[in-house]
Formats: structure tokens, sequence, C-alpha cells
């Protein structure tokens, strides 16, 4: 009995610990990947149906998560979905047909553990260089225009921007009754003037240069030149998915990046695995309905 009582919490550390280990970093990641195809399949009964038969199915049975057959059904079904679907797809969506891929092509080679790592370092890299070109030459990103209209008009952004931005609620209803009015098809209105506070366009300004920043950082880092900056590397993405999907509830994309992030850590990082861990249990917390409670605590 005594043996027992003293064996309960040392397996207990343990198991969290074994999760965490070098030895059980590709499995980590497949487990987070097939839970992540559960909860966010691309849209359509085609792909959802599917895609939960094979995320079960690999959350169940610990050798056939790591099994190319089933990462190459899980591929070429999120493939299917998100090309039927190709002109409405969000981003992320084809992000995580790359991120499956790559797990398939991993497991056909005799170390998928060093394959994946380096495959998503790259992926890493790639999204956020790509992103920073396409806001580099977008015309409405840099001056801050583009975050100045979401905070105007997306509800995502509402309690931000009227916590910080100074954006009342009249002045919301009434920007959203100008943009109804502009868009009905008997209008023959060209534009029309939003109302903002004047800590808005500020507001708006920080936000674009910290995104834009902390990506310029990420995509550098994160290119395979160098460990020298890995911690640095890890520290910015993990900013990235803490501070961004906070009020841009994205939590598919931003889970495929913290499941990316445990893929190319090395052995030693127990702890940046723990990190990312937990800012992929933040992400789904984020669906709570936190912003209008503090919407209502601050209206």
């Amino acid at each position: 009995m005594n043996l027992q009582v003293a064996i309960v919490p040392a397996a207990t550390t343990a198991g969290l610990g074994s999760v965490l280990d070098e030895r059980n970093r590709f499995d980590l990641c497949v487990t987070l990947t097939a839970l992540l195809l559960l909860l966010y399949a691309p849209d359509g009964w085609y792909a959802e149906i599917p895609l939960s038969l094979v995320a079960m199915a690999g959350l169940v049975f610990p050798e056939l998560r790591k099994s190319a057959i089933l990462w190459g059904a899980a591929t070429s079904v999120v493939a299917f979905g998100v090309f039927w679907k190709w002109h409405i797809a969000d981003n992320h969506k084809y992000l995580l047909v790359y991120w499956c891929l790559a797990i398939f092509l991993a497991l056909l080679t005799n170390a998928p553990e060093r394959a994946l790592k380096t495959t998503s370092r790259w992926l890493i890299a790639l999204v956020f260089m790509f992103a920073v070109i396409q806001k580099t030459r977008s015309s409405d990103y840099l001056d801050g225009t583009f975050f100045y209209s979401e905070l105007l008009l997306d509800v995502r952004f509402e309690t931000l921007a009227r916590i910080v931005g100074g954006v009342t609620g009249e002045f919301q209803s009434a920007n959203q009754a100008k943009v109804e009015a502009l868009r009905n098809f008997s209008s023959s209105l060209s534009s029309v003037q939003l109302q903002a506070a004047s800590a808005t366009n500020a507001l708006a300004i920080f936000i674009t240069w910290w995104n834009y920043l902390i990506q310029v950082v990420i995509a550098v880092l994160f290119l395979p030149i160098s460990r020298r900056w890995r911690d640095i590397r890890n520290l910015a993405l993990l900013l990235f998915l803490f501070t961004t999907y906070l009020f841009a509830p994205v939590i598919g994309f931003g889970w495929v990046l913290a499941v990316m992030g445990v893929a190319q850590t090395d052995p030693d990082q127990t702890r940046t695995r723990a990190a990312y861990l937990c800012a992929a249990f933040f992400l789904q917390a984020c669906n709570i309905p936190w912003q209008s409670l503090l919407g209502r605590i601050f209206a």
C-alpha cells in the first residue's frame, strides 16, 4: 500500500515529462495534428466526416498515427476539401495541407523526426516571409489603413477598439449602419465617412507595425542558417501566438504554427515544447467569448 502511494505522484510527473521528451516529439506533433483535424477540418461534409474518422483512428491507435498510409489519406482529404472551395478557403487551410503532406513525406524517410524538424522550420520561415512580402506590397497596410478599418468594422476587434481605441458603442453602431447603407443595392452612395476617436488611428498604427515587425523577425530567424538565435526565434513565435490570436482568434492557423513550433525544437528544449503546448491550449481558450464580457464591463 505504501509503495503504491509513493509511486502515483512520480508517475504523474513522469507522464507529463514523457509527453514533452525529445523521444516523443514526433508523436506529440502527430497527436496534436490529429486533434487539429478533428476540431478544425475544412468545411463540407465530404471533408469533415472522413477527416473525423481518420483523426479519431490516429488518436485511439498510437501505431496508426505514425503510419504513412493514415497521413497520406489525411493529406488527400484535406487537399480535396480545400481545393474544392479554393476561392473561399482561408490561407491557413492551405498551410494545413502542406503540414499534413510534410508528415506523410517524413514518414517515408528513415528519420521522420529529423525530416519533420527540418520541414517545419522551413515552413514557418516561408509562411512569414510571404506574409511580409504581401504586407510590404499592399497599398493599404503599412500606412495603418487596414487595421484602422478593422478596428471600426470587424467585430473581433470591437472590444479592443472600445477599451483602447476610444470607439464607443454609438460609433460602432453608426459605422455598421453606414456600411450597410453603402452596400445596399439601391444605394446611390459611393463612399461614407466612418466615425472614430483620436486614439483609434494611433492604435491602428501600433498594431500594424507590431504585427509587421514581429513577422519580419520570425521570417528571418527561422531560416535554417544558424542555431545561435534559436531561443530568440522561439520566443518571437510564441509572442506572436499569444498576442495575435487573442483578438483575432483564427485558432486553426495558430494551432498549426504551434505544432510546427514543437516539431522544430532541439532535443534539450523541453521547456520550449511545453510553451508551445501551452500556446495551443491558450488558442483553444480564445474561443471563450471573453471579449464580449470585457465589452460589457467597459461599456
